[in-house]
Formats: structure tokens, sequence, C-alpha cells
């Protein structure tokens, strides 16, 4: 079995060298992509209306619960051993940066776009 970083944490983990190196590591990745998923969060909810914030309020938890349901399954690939909390961290850090680059598009949508629940966003420069 060999086990490795995914390569978004590769040159900040280079040095750890081992595994609760690697889980701390992978664990640190996933508090810098919470980081960043947390301020486009709050950029969304500012221009939300009460309506659209519980139903994003609702959304938003539905992803969490699957994201926790997605990364415990890959990590249990490897069982109950040393390398779990790394797979499940790296997981973790890989859908948070996937879900903002989502988060994103939605406070920069195009001109006309029908689907755009956040309009106002879409003068911000």
């Amino acid at each position: 079995l060999q086990l490795r970083m995914v390569k978004t944490n590769a040159p900040r983990c280079a040095g750890a060298d081992t595994q609760v190196g690697m889980n701390d590591c992978a664990y640190e990745g996933f508090l810098e992509a919470s980081a960043g998923m947390s301020r486009q969060l709050r950029l969304i909810e500012t221009a939300l209306t009460s309506a659209q914030r519980s139903q994003w309020r609702r959304v938003q938890k539905s992803w969490l619960a699957y994201r926790t349901e997605t990364c415990q399954f890959e990590a249990s690939a490897v069982g109950n051993g040393s390398a779990r909390s790394m797979v499940q961290w790296q997981c973790a850090d890989r859908m948070t940066r996937q879900r903002t680059a989502e988060l994103f598009r939605l406070t920069n949508c195009p001109e006309g776009d029908l689907a755009c629940p956040i309009p106002r966003l879409q003068r911000t420069p």
C-alpha cells in the first residue's frame, strides 16, 4: 500500500514524513479550504433576501452532509488504519475547494443569466 498526499498539499507537506505529519498537513489543507469557502458564503448571504437565505441554508446544510458522507466513504478504502484521517481530510479539502469554485460562479453570473439566484452580486466589480 502506497500512501501519498493530494497534489494541492504537496509543496506545503513535503516535510511530512510520518503518518501523523501527513494527517496534520491534510487537516491544515482542509482548514485553508474552509476559510476560503466561508468568505464566499458570507458574500452570498449578504445578497440574499430572507426567503432565499432560509432556502440557501438548507442547500448548504445538505451539501455539508453530502461532503461528510462522501469523504467517509472514500476513507473506508483504508479501513481503520492510520491513514484514514488523511484520506478523509484530503477528500474534504478537495470537495470544499470544488464547492468554493461553484460558489464563486454564483457570485459572478453573466448578464442575462435567468438561472442566477443572486443578481445583485452580478454588478460587483
